[in-house]
């Protein structure tokens, strides 16, 4: 694409109307805009106070920083404005001279708009007073025009050399706000390892492809999860790790075809949008082929020969679908396989019929937090010798408005795919904080709260220190909070999930690997982790009385436990009996409904006075 053209003085325009609508709407300017979320992600204030700059330094009554779409022109920075207009900012593509500028990518100058024939029409010069214009485009570091800075006098106007140069120099600082917001949103919906679209911009795109679906045809959401790529951590260490994703993502682009969006859900999961599909054989179809290219050769990683595997789970829906739900399904879909040792499994879609209900919840949680819907409630831990509290673990509960109570584990995972986990998750940080604080203002002790942290929550930069931060300013030190994990979580853990972990154990926080005995169980985990406590799940614990297999894991994992100098929380107790068989086979904690339900923050303090706490 050939470079701007700089002109002070521009030639009368000769394009038509249509003309300039065909290069505006130019499909690769266009998906520059989309790509970038430049529509979608409001206005630095940065650009209000670059419009006020170019009015005062021009002496002109309006001054715009502008982003042209596919219909209106949306004004991120204005100077001069007022009433409805300067409220909606947004002008149809007919009303604006900016969408000129863009298409011709060139300096725009207009003396008097009233003697220029191909804009004389335009009804801004009598609505707005739109009579000297002059524009400079915004270009984005693709080289594609986002829209314009301009100068407006309502009188005509001869513009000198020095004040173009003047809003050609403005214009290069719009532009490098611009860019710099399209790399952070860039950031943002890629995958930091490999720079492929993340879990928020699969669900997003795939979102776009459905509400594109013509008739007969449906989106396809294929995931693929690695096979033993816990090995993989374990022999080569998480840098080379890292070296294998990387390596797996490129072999993987291989197999998506033009129209399909590829990425990387989480650690060793990728995932593939695909539109236009027709039934289920040809999904089947692009699963086929990702095993192909995978396996047909092994990887090479720092000159070592690797050989992989994927198992795939496929999710297929219609119009009447939501992307959030398609590619949890998938996620869910390839679990199944993996679980029953197949290769791919397609999900049943039988949840298209529950579509409009996901839709209202999906919906509902987006502004569950600023409605003070999401609620946090503290279950205890409890020394089984003694019956004292040793601390609490803080769980959100969500009673929506419009829906009513909805149980943790079916928002949990929804607001992980949707990201509303990060509000959620920073509520609970600061209720969490807030107990731990009263009950150190009153007991005169740091008493532990343990907070569950999902894998996106540690992959978001500056999660550790928003916890640090959250738990100091209530004066207090890292003995005061926990954090909870799952095997799953370290087993797709990143540099960055590493790095929160290690910056939070600097802290004084304890890391608590929960549901263990579920998942992969592995000793290496344990050590290479730093794990401090391990929370035995409860299906060993229902089924301890009746199996004595239940019983002799949990006696294997309490003994393992001593030697690597852990504490053990059993999960679920219901029962006195339960209670103390735990007891006799040496396990100091333990949590469940026998022991305390989960209690509002009031109640706990209640409950932490009576009982006290032991270390």
């Amino acid at each position: 694409m050939e470079p701007p053209q700089k002109a002070h003085l521009v030639p009368p325009l000769k394009q038509s109307p249509a003309g300039i609508e065909g290069r505006v709407n130019d499909a690769a300017r266009l998906a520059a805009l989309r790509d970038l979320g430049l529509l979608e992600s409001g206005a630095p204030a940065a650009l209000d106070r670059l419009s006020n700059l170019a009015a005062r330094l021009l002496r002109v009554p309006i001054a715009l920083v502008t982003l042209v779409g596919e219909r209106d022109m949306i004004m991120l920075g204005q100077s001069g404005l007022d009433g409805e207009l300067a409220a909606r900012r947004e002008l149809p593509l007919n009303r604006t001279f900016c969408s000129h500028a863009v298409a011709m990518r060139r300096t725009l100058v207009i003396p008097d708009t009233r003697r220029e024939p191909l804009v004389r029409d335009n009804p801004s010069i009598e609505e707005h007073g739109v009579v000297a214009y002059a524009g400079v485009p915004l270009l984005l570091e693709d080289g594609e025009a986002a829209g314009a800075l301009c100068a407006i006098d309502h009188d005509p106007r001869e513009w000198t050399a020095e004040e173009l140069a003047i809003l050609d120099d403005l214009a290069a600082t719009a532009t490098e706000i611009l860019n710099g917001r399209a790399a952070l949103i860039h950031r943002g919906l890629h995958d930091r390892l490999t720079g492929l679209p993340n879990g928020e911009l699969l669900v997003a795109s795939c979102e776009g492809f459905i509400q594109d679906l013509g008739k007969g045809e449906n989106v396809a959401v294929l995931c693929a999860g690695l096979d033993h790529f816990d090995v993989i951590n374990q022999a080569f260490g998480s840098e080379k790790a890292d070296r294998v994703l990387r390596a797996v993502s490129r072999r993987l682009v291989a197999a998506v075809r033009d129209t399909d969006v590829f990425g990387r859900l989480r650690g060793d999961v990728f995932a593939m949008v695909a539109p236009g599909i027709e039934d289920e054989s040809e999904a089947l179809t692009l699963a086929a082929r990702v095993h192909r290219v995978l396996s047909d050769a092994p990887l090479d990683v720092d000159g070592e020969q690797l050989s992989v595997a994927a198992t795939l789970g496929i999710a297929i829906g219609g119009g009447e679908s939501n992307g959030a739900d398609l590619v949890s399904d998938a996620a869910n879909a390839m679990r199944e396989a993996k679980r029953h040792q197949g290769r791919v499994r397609v999900a049943e879609r039988g949840r298209a019929e529950n579509a409009a209900a996901h839709l209202r919840m999906r919906e509902a949680l987006h502004v569950a937090t600023r409605r003070d819907e999401i609620k946090a409630v503290f279950q205890p831990i409890v020394a089984l010798e003694s019956h004292r509290l040793a601390g609490y673990e803080a769980l959100a509960r969500w009673d929506s408005a419009t829906i009513g109570p909805v149980p943790p584990d079916e928002f949990i995972p929804l607001a992980e795919l949707t990201f509303d986990i990060i509000e959620i998750g920073e509520l609970m940080i600061d209720r969490a904080a807030a107990l731990a604080a009263d009950l150190y203002g009153h007991l005169g002790e740091e008493v532990r709260v343990t907070l569950n942290a999902s894998p996106v929550q540690l992959d978001r930069p500056g999660f550790a220190a928003s916890v640090r931060a959250a738990f100091e300013s209530y004066g207090l030190s890292g003995r005061s909070v926990g954090i909870e994990i799952t095997e799953g979580t370290l087993l797709e853990s990143g540099a960055l999930e590493r790095a929160n972990l290690a910056e939070l154990r600097e802290f004084g926080v304890r890391v608590l690997l929960d549901d263990f005995g579920t998942g992969y169980s592995s000793f290496g985990y344990l050590r290479d982790f730093q794990i401090d406590t391990i929370k035995i799940d409860r299906s060993f614990v229902d089924r301890m009385l009746d199996d004595r297999h239940s019983a002799a894991l949990i006696q294997a994992i309490l003994a393992m436990a001593r030697g690597m100098d852990m504490e053990v929380v059993a999960e679920g107790i219901e029962t006195e009996e339960q209670a103390k068989l735990l007891r006799l086979l040496g396990c100091r904690y333990g949590q469940g409904f026998g022991l305390g339900r989960p209690v509002d923050a009031r109640q706990a303090l209640a409950d932490g006075m009576a009982s006290g706490f032991t270390s």
